[in-house]
């Protein structure tokens, strides 16, 4: 299935593309390297309940997570959307601390491992 994501992603602009990549490899930092899959379409990372989905535009990704509309607690740096959706435009600048806290908190907060 990877290859089906492989070709999803390359649909879209470069510049999507590369700032898909660059939200890939802040998840996998975070010691996640789960194989995604096409959910509904899009990419999803997931493990049991826990899923993070990389919602693709051609100026912007939306980030959709298991954490829904408390993702507020984290105060993003980013618009959210009323389902809790955050949206990366490709002119916002990659706050990669964020990122990883976010991905922390939506695959490791039950486990109560240290998310810096």
């Amino acid at each position: 299935m990877p290859n089906d994501v492989a070709h999803y992603v390359s649909s879209f602009p470069n510049s999507i593309q590369e700032r898909y990549q660059q939200l890939v490899a802040l998840l996998e930092s975070k010691d996640i390297h789960i194989e995604p899959y096409l959910w509904a379409g899009v990419p999803t990372f997931q493990t049991s309940n826990r899923y993070v989905r990389f919602i693709l535009f051609k100026d912007h990704i939306n980030i959709n997570t298991s954490l829904g509309i408390s993702v507020l607690e984290l105060k993003p740096p980013y618009k959210v959307t009323p389902k809790g959706m955050v949206q990366l435009f490709l002119d916002d600048p990659m706050d990669e601390a964020f990122f990883k806290l976010l991905f922390c908190n939506v695959f490791f907060i039950e486990e109560h491992k240290k998310c810096l």
